[in-house]
């Protein structure tokens, strides 16, 4: 079996067992195993990254030649200045590679972040652009390379074979690149599937839920295309007072728009974009109240009457909407207010709303429930085993739960008897 295909089959392996791996044990033999993996693990594409290398020399050197001899309309302006952009964009992927090899510029505590640790080291390649004697150097080598190549060609190469080579350069390079990483998402992969066997979740059946859900929520009945449940997970609360099942959920939805803009001969068009939106958040039943809504986000008009509370602080981040006043005058009391008042700090774009057959919706702009920060990645498969060893707390996830806990535990006197 060739080298390529059997490190194919390896990692393909790798990822089911990744994936059917049903308990935290298990996950991190998984992990363990690449320490030590009896096979290949890494490919071998030394000629496609020799065919790489051809096709950028080939439109540096079409780049080069035609700024010299030719001319390339539009291209001119960015390959005459070449000896500006070039060092800093090669600083930006040597900083990349660097972070991914987790060799970290030394940088004080409070600035020592991926982006920050990247943005520097470009700033930093970029430097030489200041001095004049690196353009005179740098275009004098090129002229010395280029031009007996095109005397010996004698021709200047069409500027579209640079964006042919280019083209190609760049699809091989993104192949390459995702071939050469596949750690990363598989990393990304067990982080999220050990987040969800510390934390009780599991895999819930999505299929049919999107028409259940715009049926049974205004929340959903957002954009105006395509509308989609990404993830669907359920567990269990058990809190002090209640217990309750709930779903954490993954919302994608679209919004399509028609636009008039000028083209470059002064005619009027029209032109379609779509523009993704995403929204997380919880399903559960709420059997203290019914028919009311609680929205952080001004993008939504929800049905019934208007309800303001005494809080001033309440009022301004949360517009209420309820059939029956006098279930939101029992649901708001201060404690209820306060506590909901943290929530709408801590979360964007909130939306609480409580529909006719008593089931609730969280839902907010932010997508970091299920986030959990780790050091290490498959690139250092004997830390990261070590990392995936430990507990990983969903901190937000475990605080919106209380926060939801609370809600029924200060709401179940008041609604006892309706309920």
């Amino acid at each position: 079996m060739g080298h390529n295909k059997q490190v194919k089959e390896n990692i393909a392996q790798l990822k089911a067992d990744v994936e059917s791996a049903d308990s935290q044990e298990t996950l991190v033999k998984v992990v363990r195993s690449v320490a030590d993996h009896p096979g290949p693990l890494d490919y071998r594409d030394g000629p496609w990254w020799c065919l790489l290398g051809v096709l950028m020399a080939v439109t540096v050197f079409v780049m080069v030649a035609n700024v010299l001899y030719g001319y390339m309309g539009v291209f001119d302006l960015v390959a005459g200045n070449m000896s500006y952009w070039i060092l800093p964009l090669l600083g930006f992927f040597l900083a990349r590679r660097l972070e991914r090899q987790k060799r970290w510029l030394p940088l004080p505590k409070m600035l020592a972040k991926p982006k920050i640790r990247i943005g520097v080291i470009t700033l930093l390649c970029a430097l030489p652009a200041l001095l004049p004697i690196w353009h005179q150097l740098f275009w004098n080598a090129l002229f010395s390379v280029v031009a007996p190549m095109v005397h010996y060609l004698n021709v200047v190469p069409d500027p579209l074979v640079m964006v042919v080579a280019f083209g190609l350069a760049v699809s091989l390079w993104l192949w390459l690149h995702k071939r050469q990483n596949w750690r990363k998402p598989l990393s990304d992969t067990i982080i999220l599937k050990d987040a969800l066997l510390n934390n009780g979740l599991e895999v819930a059946d999505s299929k049919g839920r999107m028409d259940q859900l715009l049926r049974e929520f205004r929340e959903f009945n957002r954009g105006n295309d395509l509308k989609e449940l990404q993830a669907l997970y359920k567990g269990r609360h058990e809190g002090d007072v209640h217990q309750f099942d709930y779903e954490l959920y993954h919302y994608h939805y679209v919004e399509r728009r028609t636009e008039t803009y000028t083209d470059s001969n002064g005619n009027t068009k029209t032109r379609t974009r779509r523009i993704s939106h995403y929204r997380h958040g919880l399903l559960l039943a709420f059997p203290f109240a019914r028919s009311l809504s609680l929205a952080g986000d001004n993008r939504l008009r929800f049905k019934g009457e208007d309800y303001r509370t005494a809080s001033n602080a309440f009022n301004r981040r949360f517009k209420v909407k309820v059939e029956d006043p006098m279930v939101a005058a029992r649901l708001l009391s201060p404690a209820v207010v306060e506590s909901l008042n943290a929530l709408g700090e801590n979360v964007k774009r909130p939306v609480l709303e409580i529909n006719g057959s008593r089931k609730m919706v969280v839902a907010f702009d932010d997508k970091d429930l299920l986030s959990v920060e780790c050091r290490y990645d498959l690139d250092n498969p004997i830390e990261f085993a070590e990392e995936i060893a430990g507990h990983a707390e969903l901190g937000k996830l475990q605080a919106l739960l209380e926060t939801l806990h609370n809600l029924m535990r200060l709401s179940d006197n008041n609604f006892r008897a309706s309920a």
